[in-house]
């Protein structure tokens, strides 16, 4: 901006200096055979300096909305919030808060890559790899198997303002609420 500022003064400088005046030449008037010459001098300046900046932004471009599987992939995930019932018990985990299910939650970790595969870090910091998929057309469902042998189905799914939710059964008598959110 500075050099801006710069480039009009010096501009402005040379139009008054060089080009931004106009001077008469003496001349004669009234010249009679009389001893009286009269003499005018006369300079008008005729430069106009005008200086229109005016910057319009617009921002014509809408806010791309991601897909499930965009934000599912983006970013590892952690479980911040759990709500588990075995035959009719419940109990609860909030990370950096309670935790009276007696599994350590705060070190599971899911990594979903877009080509249906990822990672599952469990309770004991174990990596072991997975596949995942989107079972129903709303997406709403998801079927994760670990390692080849341990399946988790995840209902009514949400993925909402960088948060996860979902709902599990885990055998005949466990149901599992949780809210997961991405890794920063």
């Amino acid at each position: 901006m500075k050099t801006f500022y710069y480039l009009i003064t010096i501009l402005t400088f040379f139009l008054f200096s060089f080009g931004g005046c106009q001077k008469d030449f003496p001349s004669i008037e009234n010249r009679t055979n009389c001893d009286t010459l009269n003499i005018h001098d006369t300079t008008r300046i005729h430069d106009t300096l005008r200086i229109h900046d005016t910057i319009r932004i617009h921002d014509t471009v809408a806010p791309i909305s991601l897909t499930k599987t965009q934000v599912l992939v983006q970013k590892d995930w952690i479980i911040d919030e759990l709500a588990r019932n075995i035959s009719g018990l419940n109990s609860q985990f909030i990370r950096g808060g309670i935790n009276t299910t007696g599994v350590t939650y705060s070190n599971m970790r899911f990594h979903f890559s877009t080509n249906g595969t990822g990672t599952y870090q469990d309770e004991n910091s174990t990596v072991r790899t997975m596949t995942w998929s989107f079972t129903n057309p709303a997406q709403t469902n998801i079927t994760l198997l670990v390692s080849g042998s341990s399946t988790y189905n995840w209902i009514m799914v949400e993925l909402k303002d960088n948060f996860l939710y979902s709902t599990s059964l885990a055998g005949s008598s466990i149901l599992l609420t949780t809210r997961m959110i991405q890794v920063p």
